[in-house]
C-alpha cells in the first residue's frame, strides 16, 4: 500500500482568484479617477466660458452706453484664464412710448466658446441682457 498524497492546488486557483478581482478593482479606480478629472476640467472650462460672456456683454453695454448705438462683434480673449475663448456679442434696439417718454432697449446677446463643437473639451455659454436707456 502506498502512503496517501495530500491533494494541492487550492493555493494557486486562490491566488488566481485574488489577482483577478484586485485587476477589476484597479481598472474600476482608473475609471472612476479618469472620470472625476474630466467633469472637473470641463467645470472649471464651464466657469471660465461663463465669465467670458459675461466679459462680451459688459463691453457692449459699455459700448452702448458710452459710445451710443447698438454694438456687435467677434473677438478672441488673449489674456491669462480667458486665453482661447471666442466671444461673440450681438445686439438687437427697440423703442417704446411711455406716457410721453420715449425708451429704446437694448437686447444683448455675448456667447463665449472654447474649442470646436465635438471636441472633447469644447464648451460654450451665452448670456442674455436687457438694457433700458
Amino acid at each position: 500500500m502506498k502512503p496517501a498524497r495530500k491533494k494541492g492546488g487550492f493555493a494557486l486557483v486562490f491566488a488566481i482568484f485574488i489577482l483577478v478581482v484586485l485587476s477589476g478593482v484597479g481598472t474600476a479606480m482608473l475609471n472612476i479617477s479618469s472620470t472625476h478629472q474630466a467633469t472637473a476640467t470641463m467645470a472649471l472650462l464651464g466657469t471660465r466660458a461663463f465669465l467670458a460672456a459675461r466679459s462680451g456683454a459688459e463691453w457692449a453695454v459699455y459700448e452702448a452706453v458710452n459710445n451710443g448705438g447698438c454694438p456687435a462683434a467677434t473677438f478672441a480673449l488673449t489674456e491669462a484664464a480667458s486665453a482661447g475663448f471666442q466671444v461673440t456679442t450681438t445686439c438687437t434696439t427697440s423703442t417704446h412710448i411711455e406716457g410721453i417718454t420715449s425708451r429704446s432697449t437694448l437686447h444683448i446677446q455675448s456667447t463665449a466658446s472654447y474649442g470646436s463643437f465635438g471636441d472633447r473639451d469644447y464648451v460654450s455659454r451665452s448670456l442674455h441682457l436687457t438694457v433700458l436707456q
